[in-house]
């Protein structure tokens, strides 16, 4: 008999309390506001990067359209106009390296991989 009262009591009291996690702590849980600002970019910025992203990518045409035209001088030099504009371009670089020549100092030609931190040494603590 106290056995059973025992059961039902812990069964209404993890009922109740799973009732009041849903009801009051839940909602709340989903209503915490954050605090990281919505990053808002200026609509001439955006248009300004279009455009210059339009012109490298215009310079990598012309400077294809040369190569299969066989004007290597050319070529090389619409690539190197792109690469003033985006020294990251990777495929301005990979046409001046078809031409045989040197890409310009800039960003890496190859894509480096971030090594991983490392992890903290542990000192042994003195016996004291």
């Amino acid at each position: 008999m106290v056995a059973g009262l025992v059961l039902a009591g812990a069964a209404w009291g993890g009922t109740t309390g799973w009732r009041l996690y849903e009801a009051t702590l839940l909602p709340q849980a989903r209503s915490v506001p954050t605090h990281t600002p919505t990053p808002v970019v200026d609509p001439v910025v955006l248009r300004e990067e279009g455009r210059r992203q339009r012109a490298v990518t215009d310079h990598i045409a012309a400077g294809n359209a040369l190569l299969l035209g066989n004007q290597r001088a050319g070529a090389a030099e619409e690539y190197r106009r792109a690469l003033t504009l985006d020294p990251s371009n990777m495929d301005a670089r990979a046409g001046l390296q078809e031409l045989g020549f040197q890409p310009p100092p800039g960003v890496a030609a190859t894509p480096t991989v971030a090594r991983p931190t490392p992890l903290p040494t542990v000192t042994p603590r003195l016996q004291r």
